[in-house]
């Protein structure tokens, strides 16, 4: 904690940091809380990359509410850090609340269909995210057929990364007319399970 401690002056001094990537150090749950509680502070700040630190989901979930404070913060990289389906429904529960995040990386965090159900419908109420990352999060062509309903407020959504999952079909493609969005999944790995905006 006492390297925290230290980041906490030095985010004060360093008012035009504009990406601080502190993946692969363990931080933890507690190191979490202690970035979060200074993300205001950090004007400037447009990324935040926090994978692989074992933050867990009320980690994550701090990371995410605190940065409702920082209106320059974008992308906020959550990848690897045992975010499970208690992870997703804390997520969901913040995200619901807007903020300033156009770019939440998920990728690799073992959620499942559950998790996903948790999430399709914050997805829905976001206002200002564009990208979120689901890679590698074991989610079925049910879960995939959960992210090609969502509706309504989600504006932003353009593009759905969510490629390395466990789609078990061959090829599957399908539209949402009230989004403008096209789904494309091909099996489990492929690059190109992706959703991408095709309408304005």
């Amino acid at each position: 904690m006492r390297g925290w401690r230290a980041w906490e002056r030095f985010w004060g001094v360093q008012g035009a940091l504009s990406r601080l990537c502190v993946h692969s150090n363990q931080i933890g749950e507690g190191g979490a809380m202690q970035v979060a509680v200074v993300l205001g502070e950090c004007k400037a700040l447009a990324e935040l990359d926090v994978r692989f630190n074992s933050v867990g989901g009320q980690g994550a979930e701090k990371l995410v509410w605190m940065s409702r404070q920082c209106s320059s913060l974008k992308t906020l990289d959550l990848g690897f850090n045992q975010i499970g389906v208690d992870g997703a429904e804390r997520l969901a529960n913040v995200l619901c609340m807007g903020g300033w995040l156009a770019n939440l990386r998920l990728s690799e965090n073992n959620r499942g269909d559950k998790g996903v159900r948790k999430l399709t419908g914050a997805l829905g109420a976001c206002k200002s995210l564009a990208v979120p990352e689901l890679k590698g999060t074991s989610i079925s062509a049910e879960g995939a057929g959960m992210l090609a309903g969502v509706r309504g407020g989600c504006k932003a959504l353009d593009i759905l990364p969510f490629s390395g999952n466990v789609i078990q079909r061959k090829r599957w493609s399908g539209q949402d007319p009230s989004l403008g969005l096209r789904l494309w999944v091909s099996a489990c790995g492929c690059s190109g399970s992706t959703w991408r905006r095709t309408g304005p």
